[in-house]
């Protein structure tokens, strides 16, 4: 495990951690760094002498341009995994390939940038911002149709408007979005919990940068209760 030393990077390895008990999945080694690194030589040596079958990165792009180019140097062939600080336009800009090539990464959402209904979405941000989305393009726009549906919801009821009638109309919601319905269970968290499996693959016909297209789709990772 390789996470940086943030409260998103500890709490990363918690979970592994846990998650690997119950998998029965041996750990070999653990390596928290310090988040602003320039330099991650010393680690990924580390990691070389433990010889893991993969390792996978807790991070963001911050230090995850050079640990992926490092990981490359010194251990070329083997296994690289890590989530959606992975799935990322500004690693793929700043690591480039063949650094990049073969990483695994994961998001927190369903993937849908192939389905036939929200292509002409796509087509839209492309002509306003000049690049494609990402898999949390879709899901900010999501939240903010679930957010302003909700808004309506509670100023068509007479209610005040405020924090608090908001967010119960939030819990309330059930809205079409781009990525089909969203609703929220009894503690607030979303119903659909869909974790996408990509693995990064150069194509040369995209920017170097474009997410949708240098990452290819593998499925939907296993739901665990």
């Amino acid at each position: 495990m390789f996470n940086e030393n943030t409260l998103f990077g500890t709490e990363t390895t918690k979970i592994e951690e846990k998650l690997a008990g119950e998998q029965k999945y041996p750990i070999v080694e653990k390596i928290l760094y310090p988040a602003k690194s320039t330099q991650l030589t010393a680690e990924v040596q580390r990691i070389k002498a433990a010889n893991p079958e993969a390792f996978y990165y807790g991070g963001t792009s911050l230090a995850g341009v050079k640990l992926v180019k490092q990981s490359y140097d010194i251990v070329p062939q083997m296994i690289k995994a890590g989530g959606d600080g992975v799935y990322s336009a500004a690693l793929l800009k700043g690591a480039g390939f063949p650094a990049m090539d073969r990483w695994y990464a994961t998001i927190a959402s369903p993937y849908i940038a192939e389905n036939p209904d929200v292509k002409p979405w796509i087509e839209r941000y492309r002509a306003a911002y000049g690049q494609g989305p990402t898999a949390y393009s879709f899901t900010a726009y999501d939240a903010m149709l679930v957010i302003l549906d909700s808004i309506r919801r509670v100023a068509e009821s007479g209610k005040p408007m405020n924090h608090d009638t908001v967010r119960d109309a939030i819990q309330e919601a059930s809205v079409k979005t781009l990525q089909g319905v969203v609703s929220f269970d009894e503690n607030g968290d979303i119903k659909n919990r869909i974790v996408s499996v990509f693995q990064c693959h150069q194509n040369e016909k995209y920017p170097v940068d474009d997410v949708l297209h240098q990452f290819k789709y593998l499925g939907v990772a296993p739901e665990m209760t």
